[in-house]
């Protein structure tokens, strides 16, 4: 038996009956709007992509992609990050190329297809008004934008998770063995691309925990979500020593990522869900409750309780993780859940009695929507690599010595192709908190660091007396390069 589906905005025959059923839109109406729904993401997405330098963390992720498979597989566990996001990406840049603009593509792509999959998955619950606004929402969204914008596994996992969560209703609704193929084939590289893929799983577990009865089984269930789940496990099996020391490192401090979290983290989590704006969070929570009004109690698993435990159970599994265990909590790794609160409240929105109202309401929220994207544009500050390794690379004579402090000279690797220099960084360093061995400083060298680096001493003012210095103020950056006086 299988759980009945609303088949409109407003509601089905067995559940939300609250409200007469609307009429169907127009035959061929909805497709097209859908259409620019999607053009409306790709321009949002694509423009201005390559107008800014990939910052440190995107390097790192086209370095590591840049490298072989086999050794991708063997390194991707030094960090907190799983290898499949390197190996999609390494097929990608293979066929692209690895220019700014072709390595973020493959975020802007995802992104893209994470509108349509949430069209298709708000119109199996719903009907294709609520589908579609709930769509413009995931377009017109800053945070998804933003992160589009960004050589980074979060676009790529916010598309997994819609569309496992897509099959996961296709299962309650429908158990039957080629259904649950498509949910495993899905969530199996879902829980490889980035560790917070395990929390959407977790979440999804604890919807199938709190809607089953043991009277009201269907289909087999629990049994046959078992054997999926078992699946999940056995495919990622390979991983799982290597996730275990990941999650060691974290709590011993070896990879310092995160930290512990408050209630104003979670906040914060969905203000970015709501593009930052209290009021647009404000009304999106309102129509949410709007959705869940008239709504009787299921006999069966309701996909309106699947929408809620999505929206929220991740953000607090992970609070909760942090707490007991090690701090994982990461906004970004949350990005999934946002495309629950915009399906609830595109119902709730759709709900509403008046035309007139509901399109004034969509308008305010857009309005809201547009604002954040307006800052966005002209303020996307990342460090500024490429522009300091073209200055580098024009002016820089053969043997000079090149300082990155900290450990972001791979940022800068990225896009330096000489190979004439010489890196010397810990040498001059080590020389600077020395003021009687300064005369043993190179007569010429490069010094770069980011404006928010923590260093002893300026070197601007600690050698002007000895060298000329030229400055270049980078956006993020400073690069000076230093030549001693006669």
């Amino acid at each position: 038996m299988s759980v009945q589906l609303p088949n409109s905005c407003g509601s089905a025959k067995s559940q939300d009956n609250a409200q007469p059923a609307r009429p169907a839109p127009r035959k061929g109406r909805v497709p097209i709007l859908v259409i620019l729904v999607l053009l409306l993401a790709t321009a949002l997405r694509t423009y201005n992509l390559d107008g800014a330098s990939l910052w440190s963390d995107e390097t790192r992720s086209a370095l590591m992609a840049l490298t072989q498979p086999l050794h991708i597989i063997n390194n991707a566990g030094t960090d907190v990050h799983s290898p499949a996001f390197y190996l999609v990406e390494h097929y990608w840049i293979k066929g692209l190329g690895q220019s700014d603009y072709s390595i973020r593509l493959l975020s802007v792509f995802s992104s893209v297809l994470t509108v349509a999959v949430t069209f298709a998955l708000s119109k199996r619950i719903f009907r294709a008004d609520t589908a579609t606004v709930a769509a413009l929402l995931v377009a017109a969204s800053e945070f998804h934008l933003r992160l589009a914008q960004e050589a980074r596994p979060y676009a790529l996992l916010s598309l997994l998770t819609v569309t496992s969560f897509l099959f996961l209703a296709e299962l309650v609704r429908r158990p039957a063995g080629q259904t649950a193929g498509k949910y495993v084939l899905v969530t199996i590289p879902l829980i490889y691309i980035h560790p917070y893929g395990l929390i959407v799983v977790a979440a999804q577990n604890l919807f199938m925990f709190l809607q089953w009865r043991p009277k009201l089984s269907f289909s087999g269930w629990p049994a046959r979500w078992i054997s999926i789940q078992f699946a999940l496990l056995l495919a990622y099996s390979p991983w799982l020593a290597q996730f275990a020391i990941q999650l060691s490192r974290v709590r011993n401090g070896v990879l310092p990522y995160y930290a512990l979290p408050t209630a104003s983290s979670v906040l914060g989590t969905f203000l970015e869900f709501a593009n930052l704006s209290r009021y647009l969070l404000g009304i999106m929570i309102l129509l949410s409750i709007v959705a869940f009004g008239g709504i009787r109690t299921y006999k069966y698993p309701s996909l309106h309780a699947m929408l809620s435990i999505w929206l929220v159970a991740p953000a607090a599994i992970a609070f909760l993780v942090s707490w007991i265990f090690t701090p994982i909590y990461d906004t970004r790794g949350l990005i999934g859940s946002s495309p629950a609160l915009y399906i609830l409240a595109a119902h709730g929105l759709c709900k509403l009695h008046s035309r007139y109202f509901q399109a004034g309401l969509l308008v305010i929220m857009l309005g809201f929507c547009g604002e954040a994207l307006w800052y966005y544009y002209p303020n996307v500050l990342k460090d500024d690599w490429r522009g300091a390794a073209g200055i580098i690379a024009a002016q820089a004579h053969q043997g000079d010595t090149l300082c990155v402090v900290e450990y972001y000279d791979d940022a800068l690797r990225f896009y330096l192709t000489r190979t004439d220099l010489i890196v010397g960084c810990k040498d001059i360093l080590e020389l600077l908190a020395q003021p009687g061995k300064l005369p043993a400083l190179p007569d010429r060298f490069w010094f770069l660091h980011q404006n928010n680096a923590a260093l002893n001493s300026n070197p601007r003012e600690q050698l002007g007396p000895q060298y000329f210095i030229s400055k270049f103020d980078l956006t993020g950056l400073q690069l000076s390069l230093f030549e001693r006086k006669q």
